[in-house]
């Protein structure tokens, strides 16, 4: 499949997050681009298209007990070509805000 520069950086992200604290949420999509819920849910619908083994649904109350996308064992990162934790530093200075809580880290 081939992605424009808008959603392969939007694909980094996602793995970056993954790497970082295990999961993905809609709200960080939409913090980090500045785009609304539908945007944020077809972009990982995307991201699930291309890489169908990096997350796996959890209902888990560790995250709140509603659908959430985490990632799964087999997870390898096939867009993200530097350090995780710089990349979502700039992504934050962009997006001018945290962009993930502290709290949704896993390990």
């Amino acid at each position: 499949m081939d992605f424009d520069g808008k959603t392969l950086g939007r694909f980094r992200f996602i793995e970056a997050v993954l790497i970082v604290h295990g999961v993905i949420r809609r709200a960080h999509i939409e913090r980090a681009f500045w785009v609304n819920s539908a945007t944020a849910s077809k972009v990982i619908s995307l991201f699930k298209q291309a890489s169908p083994s990096a997350l796996k649904m959890s209902r888990s109350a560790k995250y709140g007990g509603g659908n959430i996308n985490v990632r799964s064992i087999n997870f390898k990162p096939i867009f993200l070509h530097t350090s995780p934790s710089e990349f979502l530093a700039a992504a934050e200075l962009i997006s001018g805000q945290q962009i993930v809580e502290i709290k949704q880290i896993i390990s």
